[in-house]
C-alpha cells in the first residue's frame, strides 16, 4: 500500500507504464472538438490538409479528415444549411461551446410565514377558542 509521506516503496506503481508500454499514447492529446470547430470557424473556407490524406479522382477530390474535424465541418454544413431549425441549434451550440451558456437570473422569494407570524396565529386562535368555550 502507497501514499503518505515518507511510505513510497517501489512496489506502489505495479501497473505503470513500465509493465504496461501499450497504454502510452505516443502521439499526444487529441484535438477537442471546441479547438476543431474554432479551426474550421476561423479558416474563412479554407482548410489546410496533408498531402497523403488527399485522394484526387477523376472529378472529385477525396480528403481524410479527423473524427473531430469532421464533426466541426458537419456542424457548419448544419448551420449553413436550408433547414432553418437546424441551423439555429447549429449556431446555439456554437455560441454555447465558445461564449458560454447565458445565464438565466431566476428570483426566488421565501413566502413561508416567520416564527413570529405563526406564533401570534396560534395565539389568535387560542384566544378565538376560549372565547368559543366561554360563551
Amino acid at each position: 500500500m502507497g501514499g503518505g509521506r515518507g511510505n513510497i516503496t517501489p512496489e506502489d506503481n505495479t501497473n505503470g507504464f513500465q509493465k504496461n508500454p501499450q497504454n502510452i499514447n505516443r502521439k499526444g492529446r487529441k484535438p477537442s472538438l471546441k479547438k476543431q470547430l474554432e479551426k474550421v470557424a476561423l479558416s474563412d473556407g479554407w482548410l489546410t490538409f496533408d498531402k497523403k490524406d488527399v485522394q484526387i479522382l477523376d472529378n472529385s477530390i477525396k480528403v481524410k479528415v479527423p473524427k473531430e474535424e469532421a464533426m466541426a465541418l458537419k456542424m457548419f454544413q448544419i448551420a449553413m444549411g436550408k433547414n432553418p431549425n437546424a441551423a439555429m441549434n447549429a449556431i446555439k451550440l456554437y455560441l454555447e461551446t465558445f461564449d458560454g451558456k447565458a445565464n438565466q437570473n431566476i428570483r426566488i422569494e421565501d413566502k413561508r410565514p416567520s416564527k413570529e407570524d405563526i406564533l401570534a396565529e396560534i395565539k389568535e386562535i387560542d384566544k378565538l377558542l376560549k372565547e368559543k368555550d366561554g360563551k
